[in-house]
């Protein structure tokens, strides 16, 4: 979804060198998060999208854009709104689940920026509003029927309309958009400035309006079970304290273990937001933490470490 963004990158990739993160605890202990607005001082542990994949030793990790990946792109990370991530794991009393608690380094005003974009009402409805028909006719597609009219004919009007809703949005009985309840869902599920800012992240954001794996969306700090934790985001009220968890990896390249892609956004032209760079993580119960899939949009390296448009 496409969210409006209102400011500009105002924070410097060599302060993030500078900030300090996480005071770390070993392999297996207890951790408390810090609240300060990103990592605080350089780590061992450090990934910066030079390659798509990183092996971390024990203990937390920081994934940050790189200085000279910001030199190098210019104007394209001028609207850069989160500039790095901290992990430390997180000790459950759990076999099967691990955690991480994440603390964000936000560029500038970047969390402010991001807990008041989204789309409004408004622009949901238009948005839908243009793509209905081709929506329509690729569910009926999906669901072998050439037409409305087909579709109604094999299952009654009052199974099409409810299949139609969950698949496409609100239909009538003749098959068009219903506006008016498609207007109404949308005033319903406008987002918190909690839930629009984990969304940004690629978190589950809040209640009703995630789809797939998350239909609760983030929960609250004090909602995870520690003896019997279940897969998802925990998050405080404001967003500045979030847990992580997800089934333990086997190791750090267990990729099914991976359960959240995070984003790293920037706004860009016509406030709207696109993802600079994202990765997913594992975590294995000796405290030792992976990054996937780290991707850069639109950059690489090249043979000699340099980066290079993609």
């Amino acid at each position: 979804m496409t969210m409006t963004m209102t400011a500009r990158r105002s924070f410097g990739l060599a302060a993030l060198a500078l900030a300090a993160p996480l005071v770390l605890s070993a392999c297996g202990g207890s951790t408390d998060a810090s609240t300060g607005d990103g990592p605080a001082e350089a780590q061992e542990n450090v990934y910066e999208f030079a390659q798509p994949t990183y092996a971390g030793d024990a203990g937390a990790l920081e994934v940050r854009i790189p200085e000279s990946l910001m030199e190098a792109a210019g104007e394209d990370m001028d609207g850069l709104l989160v500039s790095g991530m901290a992990f430390t794991p997180h000790e459950l009393e759990s076999a099967d689940r691990c955690a991480v608690d994440l603390q964000v380094a936000y560029a500038g005003d970047g969390k402010s920026t991001l807990e008041a974009s989204g789309q409004s009402a408004a622009e949901s409805v238009e948005k839908q509003k243009e793509t209905f028909d081709a929506d329509l006719q690729a569910a009926l597609d999906q669901l072998g029927y050439a037409s409305w009219d087909e579709f109604v004919a094999a299952a009654g009007t009052e199974e099409a309309i409810e299949q139609m809703d969950v698949m496409v949005g609100p239909v009538t009985a003749d098959g068009e958009l219903d506006v008016d309840a498609l207007e109404r869902q949308a005033q319903e599920s406008q987002g918190t400035p909690r839930g629009t800012l984990l969304s940004a992240l690629g978190l589950p954001g809040d209640p009703g309006n995630e789809t797939g794996q998350f239909p609760d969306g983030a929960l609250a700090l004090d909602a995870l079970d520690e003896a019997d934790p279940e897969t998802g985001a925990y998050a405080s009220d404001d967003g500045s304290d979030i847990t992580l968890v997800q089934p333990c990896a086997s190791s750090v390249s267990d990729e099914d273990s991976a359960t959240f892609t995070l984003r790293l956004p920037k706004s860009g032209e016509d406030d709207t937001t696109s993802d600079a760079a994202s990765f997913t993580f594992t975590v294995m119960r000796s405290g030792e933490i992976g990054v996937l899939e780290g991707e850069v949009d639109g950059y690489t390296t090249d043979s000699n470490g340099d980066w290079i448009t993609d």
